[in-house]
């Protein structure tokens, strides 16, 4: 009997190891981390896009919308209209200039936590592909004068050149610096719509 009841432990034991065994490893639950938290990285990429897709239909419409509606002497009240609209434009461009930089900040803590994460991989992919593109940072950004007007005449160059030798350049800065264009754009309607009113008033 005591031999049967030893026996009939057994089973028990083996069913506790067995519960041990299918818990996940630490690679293992760390992979799974290491895909969400990728997955996160990307969507916010995601709502980045769709944020530049509002702003420049937003923006381009508006100015598109001026053209038509400024054509011939303005009234007084169409004066005033042009500088609220220029106002509200440069507005619009701030916001959206700073969404995207809050978009850029969070990915790049997104991306320094994920090549921590990748310390602990076979193999860092992000870290890799970061090194292997060498992005403008914010260092060498700060020793040139006026550097998004000088990486607007590179591409623009590039274009012109037919070529694909252009430095590469974070997309966050390219849509910075499109938001500040389109916000300079609309202080110049601003500033044009303001002397129409006062050459008016003078007159």
């Amino acid at each position: 009997m005591a031999k049967e009841g030893a026996t009939g432990q057994e089973p028990v034991s083996g069913s506790k190891t067995t519960s041990d065994d299918s818990r996940p490893t630490r690679d293992e639950t760390l992979i799974d981390q290491y895909t969400h938290y990728a997955g996160s990285a990307m969507a916010v990429s995601d709502r980045r896009l769709q944020t530049n897709r509002f702003y420049v239909s937003l923006l381009s419409g508006i100015l598109v919308i001026i053209t038509f509606i400024a054509q011939g002497p303005l009234s007084r009240a169409q004066q005033i209209g042009l500088v609220a609209v220029g106002l509200l434009g440069v507005c619009l461009c701030g916001l959206w200039y700073q969404t995207v930089d809050s978009h850029r900040r969070l990915n790049q803590a997104k991306y320094e936590i994920l090549h921590e994460m990748e310390s602990d991989l076979a193999y860092p992919v992000y870290q890799q592909e970061w090194e292997k593109l060498g992005p403008t940072g914010a260092t060498e950004a700060n020793h040139t004068r006026f550097p998004r007007i000088k990486m607007l005449g590179e591409v623009l160059w590039d274009i012109a050149r037919n070529t694909d030798d252009v430095q590469y350049y974070e997309q966050t800065t390219v849509e910075k610096t499109i938001a500040a264009l389109l916000a300079l754009l609309y202080v110049l309607l601003t500033m044009y719509a303001g002397g129409l009113i006062v050459y008016t008033i003078m007159v």
